[in-house]
């Protein structure tokens, strides 16, 4: 009598190292994303940003 089970070869566990590794370069990923898109929207708006001061008689501090 077999057991299937017994017969099957093992599925590897990942190494959890690795897994957190990889964890961490999507997390650096997103954030990296985060900021150029954050960049982008500053770039977008510091324009406007210097004409709202200049026609600001009273800079608020």
């Amino acid at each position: 009598m077999v057991i299937p089970s017994l017969n099957r070869p093992r599925q590897a566990t990942p190494d959890p190292l690795s897994v957190l590794a990889l964890l961490e370069d999507e997390q650096k990923y997103q954030n990296a994303h985060k900021i150029d898109e954050n960049m982008s929207r500053i770039k977008r708006w510091k324009p406007l940003v210097k004409v709202a001061r200049s026609a600001d008689p009273q800079p608020a501090r």
